[in-house]
């Protein structure tokens, strides 16, 4: 799933200025930085340990950044756009633990954390304050990718025990955690800013010249002055919760002592856009639960065309089957409800049956056709059983399981997902058709088989060359399963002659099985 957080902070607000009179000059310093699937990852080598590569984004930090404003109370104070405003996509991080049979797959949400801090403009040069700026931006980047790298996955143990819920539990130790640190970086930080600023006096300051000795001196002596900060965190769970949109607003008030408590108020928005893409479910056949049963008796049928490799006169005899099918989908992204429909009618509740007229094939023998299998078509009503189930291993998902009745024959279905904002609008995840085999023929007594080896001998005398192919009517649940196997059992013969290690083999394994929507045990 990817998601698209535009955040931006444009307006600042005095309430009550530094100085009555309006000489001050307040700026800003805003930090926006992304905590994600693509800066916060598993460790391959240690799964219980994290790896990240936090980077924070700014514009300057200069005095002068809100071009210039004066501040008296009751103004508003635009925020310009290359210092209030960022985008980024935003990925889950995704976890895979060793808790529990099978291991544990936990999803936490990406987030934007946007630290804001107004600062009343003294007497310190602005070259000070911006290398006081960068200090803090390097120095709260640094804290948050140590947090990060330190953090063990063992900690969050108990919290996943919880018996009601545990990943709500291992998340609020999570963020409580990623608060402290936030926190802990911002009350270092004005201590770093001011140390900065003043090696940079100190350092900078041509001090033979008498008139830069002297502005050095004022400036160490009036530093500028934080008012207050804010910090805002916006996570892809809470702002799909607020249907893609979140106001922003947090004051920026002095404490009262000291110079008496300057009060500025910061606003604006984050705005997101969600989008669907291939990999973000997964629709697939599982192993039929009971082997495919006769339907009456063999039927007997007398060939009366003469052609090549079946002459007028030979007896077939066919056995129709019954086969009762399951299918599932996942939709692997948990912090949104979702709506299913098959052929637009939706699934309520957690369990239920729907009814669907449906254009139905029964397959029959046909002479006429190269396979001798062909099908009556009729217009009836079919049956589909639903049931939502949790996900093994990933208890933040469901998924939901069809089946058939293989009475009702051979028909496509449509199955349309669609997630569920609390607006009322909706996000499109899949639209994807699918097929129930509720029936097939056998060809008895090696008929088929034979039949096939005739045309296949002609073929290669006569030098034509054609590709082995099996028509979509024939690939009945037995067939794509029996097809698997066959190619699970030349996998394994590769494998004994070394050509491929256990791992290569599981992924090809893993991606044939994606290519015949079968669904197979990890």
């Amino acid at each position: 799933m990817q998601m698209h957080l535009d955040t931006a902070l444009q307006n600042l607000h005095c309430i009550t200025p530094t100085d009555p009179s309006g000489e001050d000059e307040p700026y800003l310093w805003i930090f926006f930085i992304v905590a994600d699937g693509s800066t916060v990852r598993q460790r391959l080598d240690d799964p219980l340990r994290l790896s990240a590569n936090i980077t924070i984004h700014s514009g300057s930090g200069r005095p002068g950044n809100l071009s210039e404003a004066k501040s008296s109370s009751g103004g508003n104070i635009h925020i310009p756009e290359p210092v209030g405003q960022y985008q980024s996509s935003i990925r889950t991080i995704v976890l895979n633990l060793p808790f529990g049979t099978p291991p544990m797959r936990v999803f936490i949400p990406g987030r934007m954390v946007t630290i804001c801090a107004a600062i009343d403009e003294e007497a310190v040069p602005r070259d000070a304050m911006e290398a006081a700026f960068n200090a803090v931006k390097v120095h709260i980047q640094s804290r948050l990718n140590d947090f990060f790298n330190d953090l063990s996955m063992a900690d969050f143990a108990g919290a996943l025990s919880d018996p009601i819920d545990p990943i709500g539990a291992a998340s609020d130790l999570f963020n409580e955690r990623l608060d402290t640190v936030i926190s802990q970086a911002s009350d270092e930080a004005r201590n770093i800013a001011e140390d900065t600023a003043t090696d940079w006096v100190k350092n900078d300051v041509d001090w033979w010249n008498p008139g830069s000795w002297f502005e050095g001196a004022a400036a160490l002596a009036d530093k500028d002055e934080p008012i207050g900060s804010h910090t805002f965190t916006i996570d892809e769970a809470r702002i799909i919760n607020d249907s893609l949109h979140e106001g922003l607003q947090g004051d920026l008030r002095q404490p009262h002592i000291n110079l008496g408590g300057a009060w500025y108020v910061v606003s604006g928005y984050s705005n997101a856009t969600v989008r669907f893409v291939p990999g973000d479910h997964v629709l697939n056949q599982l192993r039929d639960p009971k082997p495919a049963e006769a339907l009456g008796l063999p039927e007997r049928h007398l060939l009366q065309v003469d052609r090549k490799c079946s002459e007028p006169g030979t007896v077939v005899l066919v056995q129709r089957r019954a086969h009762f099918q399951q299918w599932q989908i996942i939709v692997n992204y948990p912090f949104m409800p979702y709506r299913y429909t098959l052929d637009g009618q939706e699934l309520v509740g957690n369990s239920g049956t729907i009814r669907l007229n449906k254009a139905v094939g029964f397959p029959q023998f046909d002479e006429s056709k190269f396979y001798f299998t062909g099908a009556s078509v009729e217009t009836r009503l079919v049956t589909i059983n639903f049931q939502r189930l949790p996900v093994p291993g990933s208890p933040q998902l469901q998924k939901i399981l069809f089946s058939n009745d293989p009475a009702d024959g051979n028909f496509e279905l449509l199955l349309a997902v669609d997630g569920l904002l609390p607006s009322g609008s909706t996000v499109p995840v899949v639209s994807e058709a699918f097929h129930f085999v509720g029936q097939s023929i056998d060809f008895l007594d090696g008929f088929l088989q034979r039949y096939i080896n005739c045309v296949a001998r002609m073929l290669k005398e006569k030098d034509i060359r054609v590709k082995k192919t099996i028509p979509d009517r024939w690939l009945t649940p037995e067939v794509a399963w029996n097809k698997y196997q066959e190619i699970v059992n030349q996998l394994a013969d590769l494998q004994s002659l070394q050509i491929y290690d256990a791992r290569t083999i599981e992924k090809i394994k893993q991606g044939i099985a994606g290519k015949l929507k079968l669904e197979i045990p990890r």
